[in-house]
């Protein structure tokens, strides 16, 4: 199974210049089965991730987080 375990989106991200459509469109058309949103300090919820997968049903999409530690 082709799968991203770590993706940064626009705007919950502040290193990722594309939106979660557009990485969600062009990780389909790579063949990618699974993806990882793994935003930093940020998980995204339950409703956005339902309504994501409605969307885009031929990919799974899972959520991560990025999480910064202070020493």
């Amino acid at each position: 199974m082709k799968t991203e375990l770590h993706t940064h989106t626009h705007p919950y991200s502040s290193c990722a210049v594309d939106s979660v459509e557009t990485i969600l469109k062009a990780m389909i058309r790579a063949g990618y089965e699974a993806v990882y949103l793994t935003e930093h300090e940020r998980v995204w919820t339950h409703t956005e991730l339902r309504l994501l997968q409605q969307t885009f049903p031929s990919i799974r999409i899972f959520p991560g987080v990025e999480l910064s530690l202070d020493p």
